[in-house]
């Protein structure tokens, strides 16, 4: 190949083109100088614990992502620009990120200091690994290239300061960490509204650092990122309408430093508060900023997310963002809202960092965040901007809420999280009601801390503080003031085979006859729906029968939830004398239902601890035979003397849902139980589960073996999805839930409508189930039209369409799985047509508005127990 006549200079190398004209107008020197300057801000800004782990020449360091574009590969990607027409570019490397990369690399002269050019390579989302300009990639041609890159990086040398010469190999979550610094100021230094576009055509040396730096301060000014403060000396009761209980009171003692702080305690006795109340005095030191509140589900999270605003407006002085953050907080209206908006200036730059951070790559940056745990968790596995993600949480107080709901696998997941964070200075909070000792330890060892011996005190508060001496870990246990709560507990043992009978349906009718409010909650929802079709038969029509669980649209859904929890709650003014809520998983924890009776499937028993919150929330006045709480616990029949499989298929669909060994010890240990109280059986309770019964068989034995491989596997897949993030550059996409829990069944998504839609040319009218009427151009994405979408929506397991192609290729582009219209054949029900399937499908799916989706198989009969709710795992 030719070489390029004549040799270009620095001035003639393009960063940016006009989106107008297709004309280069920045310079790679003046854009690296933009986010050089963007970086320096950030890292001026960072919390006093979190700024120490920047390394020397930082700003530099960031100013060099783009080197790369200067090649001939990038160069030529823009044909109109004529400085480079007579080079052929075939073959030619183009990715400017593996450039900067591989430049840096060999332009640092410490051997160790070269893994910092690994987060200039991981810059747009993911990492690339060729070391050296020399091998990997085609760079034929751009000869001149390699002095231009010299001449910047001196140049930005100059500018920002000396990159790294450490003889210490950086920490792969430290340059994980700085990857994501890079990726947030290279967003705010391309960004026009920032940093506007030369209005000359012709490429010119324009930028100045003191220029940048002054466009810096005002972008991280207009984002509200540049000056969070606390109010001074704020005390709990100016925090909250109430006095503090002796947890909060625990807590607030305890936190003194930074590190992990697990909160033990029972449901009800204030956790949240108490979480928030240590974040502020957190803050209050300036060594932490912000914060993020991780929840299981999207639906807690929505919750919490109208919680935690009048906390914030009364504990921050200064105007910030709070964002709401999972996979469909765009669906929300106000997913960010404005904390402290005092005067028009900060309702003007309110409203433009609002938009920033509504972005769901972006809301994590966002200094204050309530989402869901996978959006955390995203941040240590191996998936897109995974990075970005880890800059966003580093630095504030991280509270994970619920962490008894999950499994193994995601344990494993969370104390991975739990250890990184708390290294980059990090305070963590983990709030449970159900922890087991076992669980307790895995999270202060992943704080480095240790507990030798198990302590049994309950409520308690365990505290790993990262001292200059080391870790140390203090245990507080909590005074608990409050009453015991005893609960009556009634066993039933369903016939071989069955998951319901006629006598337990009677009786729950016969309770809702009589005035109590009962809450029944079943492991699947092909069993919720089952009992609810059996029950409503059973009861007049002054008993009010509600079906809640997440295979409805969710519109359907929202005004379910609407209807029961405002039966249900606390000071409620509409509660019926006898109703029947029945539910899934989906009620289990964060959800205000305070019922008279409770009926529940066996389940592990952290679970039906969880449950049991539901009963007798609130003090109240309760109707007769239903003064104290009493628990149904419904339990397979089951031969002991039996193999392992035929001992599984006894336990029921709910064997494919929790661990068959977990089951049968929760079953030994609540039916050696008629009375509990708590909160002081919760400890006993939960330790006796996991230390399994003392009588076992070989089926038994069999079950546990299988329990203890699978918890092995799912230990040994975690620590191989969080080792090293900067090992591998085969990365999953950064949808909701990706590889964040354990073999997740494949889901597809069902749009409900009321007929089929119209088609005129590339206009499309779509008559939506819940009633709106909606056209729009097919060659365009519509939002208006995709939140219309997502409102109808119901996910369902992707085996019920089968291999079936749906032809709606429009369809595609507003969901991240497979996805089809559905028709029912009347507006409240019926057989569901799916327009333009290819070929006959193997399952009849049914939708009702009181039941929701439903489904038959219609081909050879083969038992599948994929019914799960997906908040569980």
């Amino acid at each position: 190949m030719p070489p390029c006549t004549p040799p270009p200079l620095l001035q003639d190398c393009w960063a940016k083109t006009d989106p107008e004209s297709g004309r280069p107008v920045l310079t790679v020197r003046d854009h690296c100088i933009h986010v050089g300057a963007v970086a320096e801000y950030i890292g001026q800004l960072l919390p006093s614990l979190t700024k120490k782990h920047l390394p020397s020449g930082y700003a530099t360091l960031a100013a060099l992502h783009d080197v790369g574009k200067i090649t001939l590969g990038f160069q030529k990607k823009c044909p109109s620009w004529t400085h480079f027409s007579s080079c052929n570019k075939a073959g030619l490397e183009g990715n400017h990120s593996l450039v900067s990369h591989a430049f840096l690399g060999d332009y640092i002269s410490h051997k160790k200091s070269k893994y910092w050019s690994i987060s200039l390579g991981g810059h747009h989302g993911r990492y690339s690994f060729h070391k050296s300009t020399n091998r990997g990639f085609n760079e034929t041609g751009s000869e001149w290239a390699q002095p231009l890159r010299e001449e910047l990086a001196s140049e930005l040398i100059t500018l920002f300061g000396a990159l790294p010469d450490s003889e210490d190999k950086p920490d792969p979550y430290l340059i994980h960490w700085f990857t994501g610094l890079i990726t947030f100021a290279d967003w705010i230094g391309s960004n026009t509204d920032f940093f506007p576009l030369p209005e000359n055509q012709d490429l010119e040396h324009l930028a100045s650092k003191e220029s940048a730096q002054t466009s810096a301060r005002s972008a991280l000014g207009d984002l509200l990122w540049n000056d969070v403060k606390p109010r001074e000396a704020q005390q709990f009761t100016t925090l909250f309408p109430f006095p503090p209980n002796e947890l909060q009171k625990t807590l607030s003692k305890a936190v003194t430093i930074q590190g992990l702080y697990i909160v033990e305690a029972t449901m009800g006795m204030g956790k949240t508060e108490a979480a928030f109340t240590a974040a502020y005095q957190r803050w209050e030191t300036g060594e932490e900023r912000g914060i993020y509140f991780a929840l299981p589900t999207q639906l807690t999270s929505n919750r919490i997310f109208n919680r935690i605003k009048p906390f914030l407006d009364q504990a921050i002085a200064t105007s910030s963002p709070l964002s709401l953050v999972h996979g469909n907080s765009w669906l929300t209206d106000e997913r960010t809202q404005h904390i402290n908006a005092s005067n028009t200036a900060d309702q003007q730059n309110g409203s433009d960092a609002l938009r920033w951070f509504s972005s769901s790559r972006r809301a994590l940056l966002s200094p204050f965040g309530v989402g869901t745990i996978d959006q955390a968790l995203l941040s240590v596995l191996h998936t897109k901007y995974a990075s970005l993600r880890f800059f966003g949480l580093a630095g504030k107080t991280v509270i994970l809420d619920e962490v008894h709901s999950y499994d193994d696998y995601t344990f494993n997941l969370i104390c991975k999280l739990v250890k990184e964070l708390t290294k980059k200075g990090s305070t963590v909070i983990i709030l449970s009601a159900t922890l087991t000792h076992e669980a307790r330890q895995k999270l202060v060892l992943a704080a480095e801390g240790s507990e030798e011996e198990p302590v049994s005190a309950y409520p308690l508060i365990t505290a790993v503080k990262r001292t200059s001496n080391g870790q140390v870990t203090e245990h507080f246990p909590v005074r608990d003031t409050s009453p015991s709560k005893n609960y009556s507990l009634c066993h039933i043992t369903l016939d071989e085979g069955a998951e319901q009978d006629d006598g337990m349906l009677d009786s729950i009718a016969s309770a809702a006859e009589n005035g109590a409010c009962v809450l029944v909650i079943r492991n699947t929802v092909k069993l919720a729906q089952s009992t609810y079709d059996s029950i409503k038969s059973r009861v007049g029509e002054h008993v009010p029968v509600g079906l809640l669980h997440s295979r409805f649209p969710q519109f359907r859904r929202e005004e379910i939830e609407q209807e029961w929890v405002g039966y249900l709650e606390k000071g409620s003014l509409t509660r019926p004398d006898g109703c029947i809520l029945i539910a899934t998983q989906i009620v289990e924890q964060s959800v205000d239902i305070d019922a008279d009776l409770l009926v529940t499937d066996l389940s592990p028993t952290d679970l039906i601890l969880q449950r049991l919150g539901r009963l007798h929330r609130h003090e109240r006045s309760r109707p007769s035979g239903f003064e104290s709480p009493q628990c149904w616990i419904l339990h397979p029949h089951i031969s002991e003397e039996t193999d392992a499989k035929v001992l599984k298929k006894q336990l029921g669909s709910s064997a494919w849902i929790y661990p068959p060994h977990n089951l049968i010890q929760s079953s030994s240990v609540w039916q050696s139980r008629e009375k509990i109280s708590l909160p002081e059986d919760i400890r006993t309770l939960l330790e006796t589960t996991a230390a399994g019964a003392t009588a076992t068989s070989p089926a038994i034995d069999e079950l546990k073996l299988t329990q203890l491989a699978d918890t092995r596997a799912k230990a040994g897949t975690a620590s191989t999805r969080t080792k090293s993030p900067i090992s591998t550059n085969a990365l999953n996409d950064d949808d909701q839930g990706n590889q964040t829990r354990w073999n997740s069944q494949p889901s597809a998504t069902l749009v409900m409508l009321s007929q089929e839609p119209t088609r005129l040319g590339s206009s499309l009218t779509l008559h939506f189930l819940n009633g709106e009427k909606y056209t729009t151009n097919l060659h365009a994405f519509d939002f208006k039209l995709a939140k219309m979408l997502h409102k109808n929506a119901v996910r369902i397991p992707a085996y019920l369409l089968g291999k079936t192609e749906i032809c709606s290729e429009w369809l595609d582009g507003y969901f991240f799985e497979k996805s089809a219209l559905a028709i029912p054949q009347h507006s409240t029900g019926g057989h569901c047509h799916i327009p333009n399937a290819t070929a006959e499908l193997s399952y009849q799916i049914q939708y009702t508005q009181n039941s929701g989706i439903s489904f038959t198989q219609l081909s050879a009969p083969t038992q599948l127990y994929e019914d799960e709710e997906e908040c569980w795992w």
